[in-house]
């Protein structure tokens, strides 16, 4: 391929789209595309779809995953969109940006959210843009190429330790595009709704995922757990350096209600666990060993007990 030929092909110049977003940025719009169905929102990970899965033909296709499992619906999209067609619809994916990276690279991926969107759409795919920000100066073009009014989505995934700093963000984004509903993966804080308020629809993370706990799938429980902690971690290391960055306390500078400040606490609240559910000395082991380290409250605690031991 000659020089000429390269720079001119439309994935190296990404510039396929007239309506881009007002703004220095020209993010490529995701338009809205009208009401969504009766009934409840189910969702379905881009890393379990397959070819002609009428199973699961009824839902949207979620991206709130680690970047590697859909890079290459960015480096090349066609081969992946007969697959993706089959659905419901897509929410757009969210490529990272943790406020480690540099400013650039949480803008680049904010862009290359909208393009994919924005690409499916303009190949007849239903889409529903997943918003998402960092620090405040991220505001300034992560709501950018999002329809004001429209459905969007949002991850709780890793965030509910750092509720002010979520509600920060969610409001702006409140104000700034008016969202008539939000799809909430996970379940979402007290504050997201009310009377002024866009429609909240909470998607279960357990049903999502085939977790099986439900059927008190301890296997599954572990899985759960595991990787949420993973992305705690990433996400506990983001509002630390913001702390640390002179923002003031992302969380409020206090831990959340009822998170225990050390181990003496927290044995407190299994203890008032076990007593709660009536549990044995060997259960009560047994749950003090799962939570090691989990720096559960009381109520996740006395709620993961119950999966648990299935009561």
């Amino acid at each position: 391929m000659r020089s000429q030929e390269y720079r001119n092909q439309p994935l190296f110049l990404r510039n396929q789209f007239s309506n881009a977003s007002p703004g220095v940025f020209e993010m490529p719009m995701i338009v809205d595309q009208g009401e969504l169905d009766p009934g409840p929102v189910e969702l379905i990970g881009y890393d379990h779809i397959k070819a002609e899965d009428a199973e699961n033909k009824g839902k949207y296709v979620h991206f709130f995953l680690d970047d590697y499992k859909f890079e290459a619906l960015w480096k090349d999209p066609l081969p992946r969109l007969s697959k993706l067609a089959q659905y419901k619809g897509v929410l757009s994916p969210q490529f990272s940006a943790y406020i480690e990276m540099p400013y650039p690279l949480q803008l680049y991926n904010t862009f290359r959210s909208r393009w994919v969107g924005a690409w499916l759409q303009h190949h007849g795919l239903r889409v529903i843009p997943t918003v998402y920000w960092g620090l405040p100066q991220t505001y300034w073009y992560c709501f950018d190429g999002v329809v004001e009014g429209s459905v969007v989505a949002v991850s709780m995934i890793g965030v509910r330790r750092e509720q002010d700093f979520f509600m920060q963000g969610y409001l702006e984004m409140v104000k700034r595009l008016g969202p008539r509903a939000v799809i909430c993966y996970g379940e979402p804080f007290p504050e997201m709704e009310g009377t002024r308020m866009p429609w909240v629809i909470p998607v279960d993370y357990a049903a999502t995922n085939r977790l099986g706990l439900e059927t008190g799938d301890k296997a599954a429980i572990r899985r759960m757990m595991r990787e949420e902690q993973a992305y705690l971690k990433r996400v506990s290391g983001m509002v630390v350096a913001y702390r640390q960055m002179g923002y003031g306390s992302a969380g409020g500078g206090n831990q959340r209600k009822g998170m225990p400040k050390d181990h003496r606490v927290q044995n407190k609240q299994v203890d008032d666990v076990v007593k709660k559910l009536k549990l044995n000395k060997n259960q009560r082991r047994e749950l003090h060993d799962l939570i090691h380290g989990m720096d559960y409250n009381y109520q996740d605690i006395l709620k993961l007990a119950k999966e648990w031991f299935g009561l």
